[in-house]
């Protein structure tokens, strides 16, 4: 498993009036985590790892650990959907896009979308090259060395060299848009249909929300979806290939 002291201490910057009292029982619980994973107690590891989430520790190394676990227990449609949540934290982990692999072979539902274009392709590399974290921190340091360049062209006057001044405000300019750019786009692609889990073992999907609805198909454990709709208890779901109807809710779990 994956050390979390690092990942632990980052998201605990993050809530500095509570971090003393629920980064040390994190760190408690990422013990227990571990050792029952260790010992071959995926049951306990899961549990340990969950409550680390429950204490509002959300960070990729926790889901990947987790999916680890839920895989171990034989639950495939869990251990898929929290390495969906890692990589939706961080694209780039190169580990959890190995583990999803390997996990979704084990799944009934193998859908297929159509080939994406290059150019879509393309895009998507580069946008899974950083993270959200990464992106932010690259765009604040653009913009306190952009100010700090346009600072130095107001007071330099003749001092210093204009040219190498404009040179390098033009590229941390660069670098803030690109990085602000990253950001919208990856911000931007939660605010679309979200992307679900199914969960359960295998759920009939049917042509309305309501118990009578006509079944159209039947999806299992593991198969990732989109939510385009909601309603009293049902989701109206689409697949990769297009397919598209309701099913309860709770038979899923949002990435």
């Amino acid at each position: 498993m994956r050390s979390l002291i690092v990942a632990l201490l980052i998201v605990a910057a993050g809530s500095v009036a509570h971090a003393d009292d629920r980064s040390g029982r994190a760190a408690e619980l990422l013990a227990e985590g571990n050792a029952a994973y260790e010992r071959g107690d995926y049951h306990a590891a899961a549990d340990a790892y969950q409550r680390i989430l429950d204490y509002g520790f959300e960070h990729e190394v926790v889901y990947y650990n987790l999916g680890n676990a839920r895989f171990r227990e034989g639950r495939l449609g869990e251990a898929v959907l929290r390495y969906e949540q890692a990589l939706r934290l961080d694209p780039a982990d190169r580990e959890a896009a190995e583990n999803l692999r390997h996990v979704s072979s084990f799944c009934v539902d193998q859908v297929e979308a159509a080939d994406p274009s290059f150019p879509a392709v393309a895009a998507r590399w580069l946008l899974t090259r950083t993270t959200v974290r990464e992106d932010a921190w690259l765009l604040v340091a653009a913009v306190w060395l952009l100010a700090l360049m346009i600072v130095a062209l107001l007071v330099a006057g003749s001092r210093l060299p204009r040219r190498p001044l404009l040179y390098l405000a033009a590229i941390f300019a660069g670098l803030a848009l690109i990085s602000a750019s990253f950001l919208l786009v990856k911000e931007g692609a939660g605010g679309g249909d979200p992307a679900a889990v199914v969960l359960a073992e295998t759920a009939d999907v049917v042509s309305a929300p309501a118990a009578d609805g006509t079944a159209l198909f039947t999806v299992h454990e593991g198969l990732r979806v989109r939510i385009r709709a909601r309603r009293e208890g049902w989701a109206q779901i689409v697949l990769a290939s297009g397919l598209n109807g309701w099913i309860p809710s709770s038979a899923l779990g949002v990435v």
